[in-house]
């Protein structure tokens, strides 16, 4: 099944987009792929996919995914040190 699905366009023309978003649609009418309203976004310069943020500025990872990772003490000696190995 599809879960997730993204649409881009290089040229920040509204037709082009248009153009490419009338063939996802063709093609999921012609699959009988049904979408959820509720979680459709249209026009955005940026979101959030599968754990990454695509933006204007490229992709980066989710700051929530690691912050697990920033929040660590940093270790205080040498056993607390190789442990992240």
């Amino acid at each position: 099944y599809v879960d997730d699905l993204l649409a881009k366009s290089k040229c920040c023309r509204s037709e082009h987009l248009t153009v490419i978003l009338k063939t996802i649609f063709d093609h999921l009418i012609k699959y009988y792929v049904r979408l959820q309203p509720k979680k459709c976004v249209f026009a955005v310069l940026s979101g959030n996919l599968l754990g990454f943020i695509i933006s204007l500025s490229g992709i980066e990872v989710d700051p929530a995914k690691f912050k697990a990772v920033l929040d660590m003490p940093s270790p205080t000696n040498l056993k607390q040190l190789c442990s992240l190995q």
